[in-house]
């Protein structure tokens, strides 16, 4: 029996542990785009019960009523918690276009997105502009009319990034200066002269520039209430350097502009890199996607930092922990794109997979926490986290002719917790109860089985019973022939009148100490002839009275 437990518990280690690994969580929430050549899902945003998800281009020939120009749609959660897949709004780029016959008219309207409370911005960095619009102070709705245009110079890549808050706006330009970029910076509200009353101003109220050169410097933009982080990931053309991210602060604390002091650089530690590919950030933590990084492996990098006050009073932040972890397959493009929630963050490719991380006794672990894997046509090209759910965007996915190819989709998945019974718990329940059965067997077997003496087994046995004058004849039976059991039977079988057990009808009970009598002497004699023998046996009987027990 106790084999057979340990081969159990074997087995049930081994299944459970080749069970164990990454989550993958259901799939909740399809988004799709319905126009060919439309890329839907290459980058996506989220505030509130708002998600908003933008276009990288639309091909003039298949595109109506808007040809050669991208869409933004936004879509609102219910109350109920799920989501709504039809759009309450769809935004298209405002300048209009007429294409030459069988050409592209692309403006990339909605190739960057970024939304806050009450605005949202659109970059279109192929006709170097950014859109800033605004929700309905009465109404609470999104007005699709009313925007603010800001605009770059060309050849700037001007709205490749954009960013904002509740007060400022950040547009990049990351081949300005040649090649090495520059981030600007708009306020709200307006405050120059001729400023229209609650709107963003059209000049910029701060330039940052990237002070190395050809670093692509605004490349990826994250922002929050307090804080700016801007990457220079080097550039791709020549692949120079191990790339950046600088993190930048308001000038006096909550409520003042941001100023241009680098309050902390974060630096690659990969030649050849693109470190800062891909940003997220919150108010003491920072994510860093370098794709190409580890022999294309990829990397990512969650910085953790605190503010502190320089000895002349002025801010600075501290890192307090980084974590690396790397991709382990050549070619996944692991830190493509990156997300953070609050305990857990997401991690996109480019080869149909999306990893999510979390949080483990209050700090971050490299444990995978969950493992999405898509339908192809650049899944994980851009990833949404947060602790409910997480948004994966395939922008070239759905179909492949030249009437459905590239018409993209989002997919979100459901985030929960997995159960806290591991594998070496569930074995330890498990053995727990194969044991348990097992003493239930046992006991049935003991006391459930027949009553009284069983058959004569060895006539040998039996005859050296009788000799010593005991009737009883169990030292002859093989079932009781295991551990303990023959010296309990020896004081079982000694005659009646000396043993206190049997007098008492305790006789099932083991005693701690039985005094073992003399034998009586025979008195007499009968022949016992063994079944299938021809010779007799003599057999001496007992003159106890007691016939049975």
């Amino acid at each position: 029996m106790v084999a057979l437990n340990i081969l159990l518990l074997a087995i049930i280690v081994a299944t459970v542990r080749a069970a164990d690994g990454p989550d993958e969580y259901p799939q909740s929430v399809t988004f799709s785009g319905n126009v060919p050549f439309n890329e839907f899902g290459s980058c996506m945003a989220y505030y509130g019960n708002n998600l908003i998800i933008g276009t990288k281009t639309l091909n003039d020939k298949f595109t109506q009523p808007n040809p050669g120009k991208g869409v933004v749609n936004i879509y609102q959660q219910k109350a109920d918690g799920d989501w709504d897949t039809n759009p309450i709004n769809t935004f298209y780029d405002p300048i209009s276009c007429i294409p030459a016959a069988n050409s592209k008219c692309d403006t990339y309207f909605g190739a960057a997105v970024a939304i806050s409370a009450n605005f949202f911005v659109v970059g279109a960095y192929k006709s170097q502009a950014a859109y800033i619009y605004y929700r309905n102070a009465q109404s609470g709705a999104w007005d699709t009319g009313l925007q603010t245009r800001v605009t770059g110079v060309a050849g700037d890549r001007f709205g490749v990034s954009v960013a904002v808050n509740s007060d400022t706006v950040a547009v990049g330009a990351s081949t300005s200066n040649g090649n090495d970029g520059s981030v600007l910076l708009y306020s709200y509200p307006d405050t120059s002269p001729n400023a229209i009353p609650n709107r963003f101003g059209t000049v910029a109220t701060l330039i940052i520039k990237g002070n190395v050169p050809k670093v692509n410097f605004g490349f990826a933009l994250a922002m929050t209430e307090n804080y700016l982080a801007i990457s220079a990931p080097g550039n791709p053309e020549d692949g120079n350097g191990f790339g950046n991210v600088f993190l930048y602060g308001r000038s006096g604390g909550p409520g003042t502009k941001f100023s241009s002091t680098v309050l902390l650089t974060l630096t690659g530690n990969v030649p050849d890199g693109q470190f800062g590919f891909s940003l997220s950030l919150t108010d003491n933590e920072i994510l860093v996607g370098d794709f190409n990084a580890n022999g294309q492996k990829g990397v990512v990098t969650m910085v953790s930092f605190q503010a502190n006050t320089q000895p002349n009073g002025s801010p600075l932040l501290q890192v307090t922990n980084t974590l690396e972890i790397y991709g382990t397959t050549p070619s996944t493009a692991f830190g493509w794109s990156v997300s953070i929630g609050v305990n857990t963050f997401g991690v996109g490719g480019n080869d149909n997979t999306a990893w999510i991380y979390s949080k483990q006794n209050g700090a971050w672990s490299s444990d995978v926490k969950a493992l999405q894997t898509g339908p192809g046509g650049g899944f994980g090209y851009a990833v949404l986290n947060t602790d409910d759910w997480i948004l994966v965007g395939a922008p070239l996915n759905l179909g492949t002719s030249t009437t459905s190819q590239n018409t993209g989709s989002a997919i979100m998945y459901r985030v929960y917790e997995s159960s806290p019974i591991n594998s070496a718990v569930i074995a330890a329940l498990v053995c727990a109860g194969v044991t348990v059965l097992s003493v239930i067997l046992l006991a049935l077997r003991f006391y459930c089985g027949p009553k009284g003496d069983p058959p004569i087994m060895d006539a040998k046995a039996a005859a050296k019973a009788a000799r010593l004058g005991w009737k009883h004849h169990n030292v002859a039976h093989l079932d009781l022939r295991r551990k303990g059991e023959a010296k309990k039977e020896k004081v079982f079988l000694a005659p009646q009148d000396h043993n206190p057990l049997r007098q008492s009808g305790m006789h099932r009970q083991t005693p701690l100490a039985v005094k073992q009598a003399a034998p009586v002497r025979p008195t007499g004699i009968k022949t016992f002839v063994p079944p299938g023998k021809n010779i007799p046996t003599t057999v001496v009987m007992s003159n106890n009275p007691m016939e049975e027990l």
